[in-house]
């Protein structure tokens, strides 16, 4: 079950060539919700970390 946000983003996908509906939404929504990563960030926190002595 997914929620009135879903909802929305599924009305906005555009619409694609072929038959099998649920396939190519299950596919556009999961690309939309995926995780982005933020370059800087991840760049700010791997020059941040300090070896430790073992």
């Amino acid at each position: 079950m997914a929620g009135m946000e879903v909802q929305d983003a599924f009305y906005t996908l555009p619409e694609g060539e072929g038959a099998n509906v649920y396939a190519r939404a299950v596919d556009a929504l999961s690309k939309h919700f995926a995780p982005q990563s933020n370059v800087p960030y991840e760049r700010r926190m791997f020059r941040k970390l300090d070896q430790s002595p073992t």
